[in-house]
């Protein structure tokens, strides 16, 4: 590694070492780059071991060169350097379209090399090291000291290079190529369009009248709370025109992301013949404002705040024919289930009988399940039979079902009797099938634990039967509901199932649920034997007046 003399030359270009044997004998470090300014700036401003090239034993490119590359990357569409500066109205150059017409870069290059050291080419710095080739390119050995940017040169982008740079600077009064290159620019297309700055509230009128455009502020983020601000203000004069201006586009403002707020806002103030005007409004339309994911919070606000059975009459007609379809959708299941919560036993008849008609494709459907579990917890007890009866109907189809399941537990976790001793009949004959599934094994097991009035639960008869259990047993979710039964049962039935699956130990040893199965059997065994071990085997007592004499004399 050659000695560094006092005569380096420190750019971010080329680091020039001078050789103890003469100024003449120098190298350098540089990187080839042909046809893209900016692969050039970056080797250039960041060079790295790795990608140098030593003058001595590889090949070496000159000052000259360097200039000479610098120029005729500039006469090819350029990849702009990634510390451009983006004017306003032109484009990120982070973001690319798919075709580049109409951009930036494929105008021509239109950018100012601001050169720090001025036109005089006195004093040459070639002169001043001793280096001949640097004479060629006309470079002054000093820096004018009283430079001054040109006006058009943005701030800005002087803090963030001079940043960027700030290792690279070289020694007091050595011209660098980095003053050029901190200093490159591009100039805005022409006619770009430039950002409007955006309206604040202060930017509105301080009152309202009749000449006020308060649709258009409605659809305004800063436009919305000014109206609402204007109706806290002065709800007697300011409310009455805004709702005069309002209510005739109730639907485009429930669903609009800001004119939302402001119906919301209307809704909590308005009296009931208010309200009847806005729903008479938005019912040709309401189950499209309920799909919508602002409509539905502004509908769930509005049914919050009906106080009439007018009110609930005219909502019922709106919604009954779209019942269904509400429940099914995303923002439309919390309107109806607003509904449940609201609404009391008659006028929640016009949902039960909506679910009835439909109740495999409610029950089976993700949100559909959970409304329907909220109504029956919600309505009177011969709506709940209404509602009962339709389910315990399609039991066998709803219990394989993955949120079907969920319907049916619940229906028994309301411990009907009816109800409960109806769905065990139905399940009896398939106790086989239902047991060994993954969603109906568990309404099998929550059968087992049902408390019927007579003490007896006709599924544990079926699950008894040799064949099944023989079956249950091994299976990976059959084997869950024999414990259940197991645990449920009553002393006479845990032991005929623990000798009943006492032979079958062997089998199932090796399997996961193999070794919760046999200490269960093993438990309740041992806990026979010890209650045969307590009672006391004596014979009976004689009873001495039954005692002839003739028997007497022979025990003598």
């Amino acid at each position: 590694m050659p000695r560094l003399s006092p005569g380096l030359m420190s750019t971010p270009t080329a680091q020039v070492f001078m050789s103890p044997e003469g100024a003449d004998n120098y190298t350098h470090y540089t990187h080839h780059h042909h046809n893209s300014l900016s692969s050039l700036n970056s080797s250039i401003l960041n060079p790295t071991p790795g990608s140098l090239t030593h003058g001595v034993g590889g090949s070496s490119t000159t000052i000259s060169d360097i200039y000479i590359g610098a120029a005729n990357a500039t006469a090819e569409p350029l990849t702009p350097p990634d510390y451009f500066t983006q004017q306003p109205g032109t484009m990120d150059s982070q973001s690319r379209k798919s075709s580049f017409s109409n951009t930036i870069w494929n105008q021509p290059p239109n950018f100012k090399l601001y050169s720090p050291w001025g036109s005089s080419s006195t004093n040459a710095l070639g002169a001043a090291y001793n280096i001949p080739e640097l004479d060629s390119l006309g470079l002054p050995a000093t820096i004018d000291s009283n430079y001054v940017p040109a006006p058009e040169e943005p701030v800005q982008q002087q803090k963030l290079t001079r940043n960027r740079f700030m290792s690279f600077q070289g020694p007091i009064g050595v011209p660098s190529f980095e003053k050029q290159f901190q200093n490159l620019t591009i100039s805005p297309p022409q006619g770009a369009p430039q950002q409007s700055s955006r309206k604040s509230i202060s930017s509105y009128p301080t009152v309202l009248d009749d000449s006020t455009d308060i649709l258009a502020l409605s659809k305004d983020q800063f436009g919305c709370r000014f109206l609402q601000k204007k109706i806290d203000e002065d709800f007697g004069e300011n409310y009455p025109l805004i709702f005069k201006e309002v209510h005739q586009h109730s639907i485009e403002l429930m669903m609009d992301p800001f004119g939302n707020y402001l119906i919301q806002k209307i809704i909590l103030n308005a009296s009931a013949e208010e309200l009847k005007l806005i729903l008479t409004n938005i019912a040709p339309l309401i189950h499209t404002i309920c799909r919508n994911q602002h409509g539905t919070r502004a509908c769930q606000k509005l049914i919050d705040c009906l106080s009439t059975s007018g009110h609930y009459h005219l909502l019922q007609n709106c919604l009954t024919p779209h019942v269904v379809d509400l429940i099914q959708d995303l923002n439309g299941n919390h309107v109806v289930q607003k509904c449940i919560a609201k609404f009391q036993n008659d006028n929640l008849q016009f949902i039960i009988d909506a679910i009835c008609n439909n109740i495999v494709k409610i029950s089976t459907h993700k949100h559909g399940c959970c409304v329907l579990q909220k109504l029956l917890n919600r309505c009177n007890h011969q709506q709940v039979l209404q509602l009962g009866s339709e389910i315990v109907a399609n039991s066998y189809q709803l219990m394989q079902d993955q949120f079907g399941n969920y319907v049916v537990q619940f229906l028994i976790s309301l411990d009907i009797p009816s109800l409960n001793s109806e769905l065990v009949k139905i399940m009896v004959p398939f106790i086989n099938d239902l047991s060994t599934q993954k969603f109906s094994s568990n309404v099998v097991e929550k059968c087992l634990k049902i408390k019927f009035d007579h003490g007896f639960n006709p599924l544990v008869d079926a699950l008894l039967q040799p064949q099944v259990l023989g079956v249950l047993v091994k299976d990976q979710f059959g084997n869950y509901v024999v414990q259940t039964a197991m645990d449920n049962s009553s002393p006479d039935n845990k032991l005929r199932f623990a000798l009943a699956i006492k032979p079958m130990l062997p089998m199932v040893r090796h399997a996961s649920f193999g070794k919760r199965i046999h200490n269960k059997v093993m438990g309740i065994l041992n806990d026979a034997d010890k209650n045969l071990e307590g009672t006391s085997q004596l014979l009976p007592p004689i009873d001495l007046q039954c005692v002839r004499p003739s028997d007497a004399e022979r025990f003598l």
